[in-house]
């Protein structure tokens, strides 16, 4: 081998081991806040009527959530009552990250898996029939702490589309401002596969940074994420994040009863270091 040869193989070695060393140092910033298979500590919410477009009864009642060791179980209306309901599960991290240091704003990310557990279908002899698949960070200010957010709200959230009758069925959407959905640009026709979900939220400039879903990047870098008033919502200082499940809109009245799941694991939430 010439030393031409040799001093090329050289430098080649030195760029990849610089490459190596560059994407470990990055990772030794990021500090795991949480990470759990089956959403330990989770606690579960029932959104009653979401979107106001029915005004059917609801409870909490309408909402399961099962922890089954390697992942969890979260289904809407599982008593197939005549109700609309989002089931919601979500951790609070108040105050303080788990270390003890005071809660900041920054650069977090957001990971899990979920998968559906049959191909929703318009037939309405079935009563199994989904709207959508959400997973949502919230960062909460509400004593205007490290700056004037009068009771709103900063939410960064992707949804999977799934209502079988919906033209949208399969587009993967995020919420910006002040909270509308966002096409991503990225389908994934239903399926019963797992399904990597990887979100990264900018919570100082308030916007989304990354996406992607099964390594599929979108191009939502810069995006403002939403804002919602919450005014019924407490004075502490929190990141929240939630995994969800929401059947089928049963139409105004609720003369329908659907319900769906959709199955969470390996969820994962933390923090990029300055």
């Amino acid at each position: 081998m010439s030393k031409f040869s040799i001093f090329c193989c050289s430098i080649f070695m030195l760029l990849i081991c610089t490459i190596i060393s560059t994407a470990d140092a990055k990772e030794n910033f990021y500090t795991t806040l949480y990470a759990s298979p089956d959403l330990e500590g989770f606690y579960h919410a029932a959104e009653c009527n979401p979107g106001n477009v029915s005004d059917c009864p609801c409870s909490i009642k309408d909402v399961a959530f099962e922890q089954r060791g390697d992942h969890a179980v979260i289904t809407s209306n599982p008593g197939l009552n005549h109700t609309y309901v989002n089931a919601i599960v979500g951790y609070a991290i108040t105050e303080n990250y788990p270390d003890g240091r005071p809660i900041h704003k920054g650069i977090y990310r957001y990971s899990g898996q979920m998968r559906i557990p049959s191909i929703p279908a318009a037939d309405l002899s079935r009563t199994d029939i989904p709207q959508a698949a959400h997973m949502v960070m919230f960062f909460w200010d509400g004593r205007n702490a490290l700056s004037e957010n009068n009771k709103i709200s900063f939410e960064a959230g992707m949804f999977w589309s799934l209502n079988p009758w919906d033209p949208n069925k399969g587009k993967i959407y995020i919420y910006t401002a002040p909270i509308q959905p966002v096409e991503t640009g990225i389908v994934i026709e239903p399926d019963t596969q797992w399904h990597d979900i990887e979100m990264v939220v900018d919570f100082t400039s308030m916007t989304y940074l990354s996406l992607s879903i099964d390594g599929m990047a979108a191009n939502v870098a810069g995006i403002p994420v939403a804002q919602v008033f919450r005014p019924d919502w407490g004075n502490e200082l929190a990141l929240l994040f939630s995994a969800e499940s929401m059947a089928a809109w049963p139409l105004q009245g609720c003369p329908f009863a659907f319900s769906w799941s959709v199955y969470y694991r390996n969820i994962e939430f933390g923090l990029f270091e300055d």
